[in-house]
């Protein structure tokens, strides 16, 4: 990296910015995030190339272990940059029954819950 650095208009500027550019892009492709690991005088990168689970299984694996999820919560877990984009992800699973609006809450501050159906789901297919 220092290297390159030496070169007119190189393509990173700091060092470890290489790195960071990976990570972004890896996020943008939905990949799962690099393995770090520190050793005694060096630090191993294990950057895999496999894709992270569906949207609408990240959200049915979130709601196993949480009681409801917002459109916030699903950007930050799936790299989906749209709110839209997770809405229609939420409206096909509602269409299928697995999940539901929490009543109370609305707007921005709407929430989601697993249905009966979608409980059922969950513990058929590898659930608690």
């Amino acid at each position: 990296m220092r290297l390159i650095n030496k070169f007119p208009d190189p393509p990173n500027k700091d060092v470890g910015e290489g790195l960071n550019t990976a990570f972004d892009a890896m996020k943008k492709l939905q990949l799962k995030e690099p393995i770090i690991v520190e050793l005694n005088h060096s630090v191993m990168v294990n950057i895999r190339h496999e894709k992270l689970a569906s949207p609408e299984q990240m959200i049915m694996d979130y709601l196993r272990l949480n009681l409801e999820i917002t459109n916030r919560i699903v950007r930050g877990l799936s790299g989906i940059g749209s709110e839209n984009k997770v809405k229609t992800i939420f409206q096909g699973l509602m269409r299928r029954g697995q999940i539901e609006r929490v009543p109370e809450k609305k707007g921005n501050l709407a929430a989601y819950r697993l249905t009966e159906a979608g409980r059922r789901s969950l513990e058929e297919y590898g659930g608690n």
